[in-house]
């Protein structure tokens, strides 16, 4: 999968964090996604509903097309909050333009992903 990161996506821990985490989940690495979410995660995808526990996002995860490319507009954090967009596209050559804003346990580098709101809207053929 080819990822490109805007250029001051280096300065904040947590900015490389939430890189990563949508990395993971668009690889369907789940083992690293595990890594930075708690058990009881919150998922909401706007128009479609909540999803709830790890396993069930996995889920929710695994029946995603696979994906080709990621490109990130932005990433931004501040406390135990965060977001990021960009648009994806898949091996089909569609794309879609997304947005996710995380709520983390803590202001800690460490601290686990309590709940993710996104928003996915497809773009312009």
């Amino acid at each position: 999968m080819q990822v490109d990161i805007p250029g001051n996506c280096g300065n904040a821990p947590r900015h490389q964090i939430i890189i990563g985490i949508i990395e993971a989940l668009h690889a369907k690495d789940f083992q690293a996604l595990h890594e930075r979410c708690a058990e009881d995660v919150r998922w909401e995808i706007a128009g479609s509903g909540k999803i709830t526990g790890f396993e069930a996002i996995a889920q929710w995860a695994k029946s995603g097309t696979p994906t080709d490319s990621l490109k990130f507009s932005s990433v931004l954090t501040h406390g135990k909050e965060g977001s990021v967009d960009g648009i994806c596209t898949d091996d089909s050559g569609a794309s879609t333009h997304f947005s996710h804003v995380f709520q983390f346990a803590s202001a800690g580098k460490n601290a686990k992903l309590k709940a993710v709101r996104s928003y996915f809207i497809p773009a312009a053929s």
